[in-house]
């Protein structure tokens, strides 16, 4: 799992497409830090489980990882679909990037896949919590799984 999310963060960091996002950083499953409006967008990312099973002799792994995407709200629709007036991105418009940036990615360093199936997203999910002064903030969370076969054979 360590290579798997230290991957998905490389691969954030350096995609042009999310040069807009402010931080992206290791965060505990579903606890967010204390997040700074002068920090969002945000993407926290979060290990959430492995499993293993054998499949054709060999052991593979599943792991499963959770993306925060944090945007912050103060006028609902532009929150949620963005502001062509202000160049503010709205949340869909932040998970689609983030979305597109790590979907079907076999997380490949120097031309190597690390991953026996490429990411998937299996769900994604929307909450909003109070901030204070009529501000909210809103948390996309994206449930991503890979597949990884393991150098270890049944004998």
């Amino acid at each position: 799992m360590q290579v798997v999310l230290s991957r998905v963060k490389t691969q954030l960091l350096t995609d042009v497409s999310l040069n807009y996002i402010k931080r992206i950083e290791y965060v505990s499953p579903r606890l967010l830090p204390e997040i700074p409006l002068t920090m969002v967008p945000y993407i926290g990312i979060a290990p959430m489980t492995t499993s293993e099973s054998w499949v054709a002799q060999r052991k593979q792994q599943i792991h499963t990882f959770e993306l925060y995407c944090v945007e912050y709200i103060r006028i609902s629709e532009d929150a949620i679909f963005g502001s062509s007036a202000s160049g503010k991105k709205g949340i869909l418009e932040i998970v689609e990037d983030v979305s597109t940036s790590i979907r079907a990615k076999f997380l490949t360093d120097s031309g190597v896949h690390y991953l026996s199936k490429p990411t998937g997203i299996t769900n994604i999910d929307y909450v909003v919590a109070g901030y204070g002064d009529n501000v909210y903030l809103i948390v996309a969370t994206i449930v991503i799984q890979c597949a990884e076969l393991l150098n270890v054979t049944a004998s």
